[in-house]
């Protein structure tokens, strides 16, 4: 009896261990990019009456993440096209849906943990007319803040991992 009550006493204590373990990090700070790795596709060519090529995204700057228990904010600094901006966004982290609004997208997003990484799953539309999905991974690689991203699009699939240092 007295070896049961032990051997559950160590199991309680390595669940307790075990569960310490597992705890998310701490994506905090002000990041700003020193490695970027994308890949698209060509394209298409213009149709002589259709809507011009999309331009590109506009480039990071920094990107300024606050994490609670409850949520992350993001508050990326970007070039867009010769204009410094501030786009702002906020995740729940209880998977639930969030929404937020870059010019005339919208991204409907849910987050989540992976191990200790976290995944940002997003669809996104423009007044009304869904135009793909996005999903990024965050994640703390030798102390840099690593973000891995896949946009499909009508246009093609898109992928890039950009390297972010802290800024101290």
């Amino acid at each position: 009896m007295t070896a049961r009550i032990l051997n559950v006493s160590l199991l309680i204590v390595s669940l307790g261990i075990n569960g310490a373990a597992q705890s998310r990090p701490d994506l905090s700070g002000t990041w700003v990019p020193v490695d970027n790795i994308g890949t698209q596709p060509p394209l298409p060519p213009p149709t002589p009456d259709g809507p011009p090529p999309p331009p590109p995204p506009p480039r990071t700057i920094s990107i300024t993440v606050t994490q609670s228990t409850s949520q992350i904010t993001v508050d990326r600094r970007a070039d867009d096209s010769g204009q410094e901006r501030v786009y702002t966004f906020v995740y729940r982290l209880d998977g639930t849906e969030t929404v937020n609004q870059m010019g005339v997208l919208t991204f409907r997003t849910r987050a989540s943990w992976d191990g200790d990484s976290l995944v940002l799953s997003s669809t996104a539309s423009a007044e009304g007319n869904a135009i793909g999905d996005v999903k990024e991974i965050y994640r703390l690689v030798d102390g840099n803040l690593v973000v891995e991203t896949t946009r499909r699009a009508p246009a093609g699939t898109f992928t890039s991992r950009t390297v972010h240092a802290r800024r101290r």
